[in-house]
């Protein structure tokens, strides 16, 4: 079910899914039209919409899949960063798209420590037997 949040005229986003909610996270006075589905579009509602904002943001995971689509209909969107194309959607990113901020990579993590089994994992058994007669 596709659903319409009229807040602020200046700034639309046009979203579904994750990207929903992380964009009502970084901008909480935006409009938004939260698609339920990606496909087919609801021309309509996506046309409604763009009546009552100055400008619409498509905020999407991965290839521009909703905001060609929308511009095939005569839409005018502001621009997707590249950034936005590779790896995981997250609230930096979508801030870094919708503030202009300039997005930065996460850092580093420190030393990671190899997996190691729970004191209840049922598999404990097993893998000490293993060990104590050196197989592999």
């Amino acid at each position: 079910m596709d659903e319409m949040e009229l807040d602020s005229r200046d700034i639309g986003i046009i979203t579904s899914g994750i990207s929903y909610q992380y964009s009502k996270e970084v901008m909480t006075e935006a409009s938004f039209l939260k698609l339920g589905m990606s496909y087919p579009l609801c021309k309509e509602k996506i046309y409604n919409f763009a009546k009552k904002v100055k400008k619409i943001f498509v905020i999407e995971e991965g290839d521009r899949f909703l905001e060609n689509h929308i511009r095939a209909m005569g839409i005018e969107l502001e621009a997707k960063p590249d950034e936005l194309l590779l790896g995981e959607l997250n609230i930096e990113k979508v801030e870094s798209t919708l503030l202009k901020k300039k997005y930065s990579k996460p850092k580093e993590i420190g030393k990671v420590s190899p997996p190691k089994m729970c004191p209840g994992c049922p598999h404990r058994g097993i893998f000490y037997i293993l060990n104590s007669l050196k197989l592999s």
